[in-house]
Formats: structure tokens, sequence, C-alpha cells
């Protein structure tokens, strides 16, 4: 088992190589309404809802605003759920305040970032990512195995309980739904305007192109990493051997005090 754990750890390093896009619907491609206002009537309540082109009015839940429907409102989070082509977004008082703070300073909002991962089609991408390194990982350790001499049925097990552990893995990172955390880099990291620019960029014939290549790409870079991480394989080993032994040594005894 132990030799099972190395080859798992050694494989996952070729997980850093996963790049963010995500298909999400086209929906929130463009940018999302803000809520202004909430106002509780005897009838429900009534929601003051903008647009980036400057359109506003009130809207009543069940009606549609900018192509949105006004889904359902927990009055106790003053959250507002809207849908539309399948895809829902939550938006509250909160958003708007911190887009308008933002606006003034030039950041960008965790919208603007939400909304070009959208663009990106970060949901796709990641399942492909993900399905590419199980397959690439997979074929590394077969080809460690074979550096070893194990073969036959020996080979088979070891790779299929390396398969479950890479699974398990995998599962429990939810690479799919690290989107949240990605985008909140993004908002964090970048401006508005480069937000806005890479958006600008993705609407290209060429930025279209770069999302479509996207995966066969990964599968590329996949074949040139291999060769070298198998060679360096041995060399890792055997200092991984070295630390176990050296770990195993006996301290030598304190000298005694005369």
């Amino acid at each position: 088992m132990n030799k099972i754990l190395i080859l798992v750890l050694l494989a996952c390093g070729t997980l850093a190589t996963i790049q963010p896009a995500s298909a999400a619907s086209a929906a929130t491609a463009t940018p999302l309404p803000t809520l202004r206002g909430v106002l509780m009537t005897g009838d429900g309540p009534l929601f003051s809802l903008a647009s980036a082109d400057g359109n506003a009015r009130w809207a009543e839940l069940g009606k549609k605003f900018d192509g949105w429907k006004l889904d359902t409102y927990d009055a106790a989070t003053g959250t507002l759920t809207l849908a539309k082509d399948g895809h829902t977004i939550q938006i509250t008082l909160a958003d708007a305040k911190n887009a308008d703070a933002a606006a003034d300073s030039g950041k960008a909002t965790l919208a603007d970032a939400t909304a070009l991962m959208d663009q990106m089609r970060f949901a796709e991408m990641i399942r492909k990512t993900v399905d590419q390194q199980r397959e690439a990982i997979g074929k590394m350790v077969r080809g460690m195995l074979a550096q070893q001499g194990i073969k036959g049925a020996e080979a088979d097990k070891i790779a299929a309980q390396q398969g479950k552990l890479i699974n398990i893995m995998l599962d429990e990172m939810n690479l799919e739904g690290m989107k949240d955390d990605v985008a909140k880099a993004y908002a964090d990291i970048f401006t508005k305007d480069e937000i806005q620019g890479m958006a600008s960029f993705y609407n290209t014939p060429t930025g279209v192109a770069v999302l479509d290549k996207q995966p066969e790409l990964q599968a590329r870079m996949q074949t040139i990493m291999m060769p070298r991480m198998m060679k360096a394989i041995p060399k890792v080993q055997q200092a991984a051997m070295q630390m176990a032994q050296e770990a195993a040594t006996p301290a030598p005894a304190p000298a005694a005090t005369p």
C-alpha cells in the first residue's frame, strides 16, 4: 500500500496544470442585474432592479427583468434568486453597494469575474481536464509499475487500487465546485477594465478558438510533461528510499557526562 500511495502522490503533481474555464450558460456572459431596493407591500415584495445599460424599474416575483425571471426571495438573508435559460443567480442589496464601490475604485466585482468564468466555460473545461487527468495519471502509474518490473495481475491490482484513490481525491476536491473561489481570485487580482478586456477577447474568433482548443492543448501538454516526469521518478524513488533508511537508523547515543 505504501508503494501505491507514493505512486498516487507522484502522479498527482500533474493536477497543477488544471486551468480555469467553465460551461455555464451564456446567460451570465453579460453583466448581471443589480438589486437597488426592496419594498414590502401587502401583496408581497417589490424589487428595484437595474441593468448595466441603465434600465431600471420595479418588478415583483414571477415577472421578468432584462430577461431574468424573479424566482424566489429569502427575506431573512435579503437574497433574490433570478432564473434564466436554466441558470440561476442570487443577488442582494449588498452586491449593489459593493459594485458601486468597486466601480468608483476601478476594482472588478465578483459579478464581473463570475460572468467571465461563465464565458470561459469553467465547468465544461474543468470536467474535461479532470477526465484527462484520470487517464494521464493511469498511464503514468502503469509506466512506473513497468519500470519496477511489476506486470500482469499484480500490476492490474495496483493500478485498480491507485485508480480508486485518485477518484476519491478528485471527488473530494470538488473541482467543479471551485468556480466561486476562482471568480473571487479573478476579482481580487484583476481590475474591472482587465476583466472586461478578457471578456472582449473571448468574444473574438481568436478567443473562441482558444476556448474550443483548450482541451486539446491540455492533452498535448500532458504528452509533453509525462516523459519528463517518468524520467525523474527513479531519482525521486531513490531519494525517498534513502530518506526512509535515514529515518529508520537509530540516532547515536549521547556522550556520557564525565
